[in-house]
């Protein structure tokens, strides 16, 4: 009797958790369907309640990061500070996403790229940093060509 009682227990739990994690993937789905509409900061709310969800899902910041990416290189009408605090969150939301899959290798590549994109001088410790970010792709799927030839021109 006690076992059933243990595993009808393990089982809602179960469910319930299911059910958390489904609703975390639907927030995901609309949060697409809403940026793709031109609704950024609704997107990023949806993305929100999805990561509150599920704070494990690397892919949840690395989609965050990935919407600011978006809006930074679509972004009319900024300002030079407004454009460049677009792409400061996005980093941030990159690091969260390689902070959870270290073994990730886009996200390496993207942070890399992202922080070449940051800081345009190609010199000092940020461009070493991308560096090594990149390399870090390169290392991560070294039978990839795309991250060999990123890697490969800085």
């Amino acid at each position: 009797m006690k076992l059933k009682i243990g595993i009808l227990i393990i089982s809602i739990f179960y469910v319930v958790y299911l059910s958390i994690v489904g609703y975390s993937n639907s927030c995901v789905t609309r949060a697409l369907a809403v940026e793709g509409e031109g609704s950024f900061y609704k997107a990023l709310g949806y993305l929100d309640t999805s990561e509150k969800l599920d704070p494990l899902n690397s892919n949840i910041p690395y989609t965050k990061f990935a919407f600011f990416n978006d809006k930074f290189n679509k972004a009319k009408g900024l300002t030079y500070r407004e454009k460049v605090e677009l792409l400061d969150e996005g980093l941030l939301e990159l690091k969260k996403a390689i902070n959870l899959r270290p073994t990730e290798a886009s996200y390496h590549m993207f942070y890399g790229l992202a922080l070449l994109k940051r800081h345009p001088l190609r010199k000092g410790s940020v461009y070493e940093q991308a560096k090594s970010e990149l390399r870090r792709a390169r290392a991560l799927k070294p039978a990839s060509k795309k991250y060999k030839s990123i890697s490969e021109k800085y």
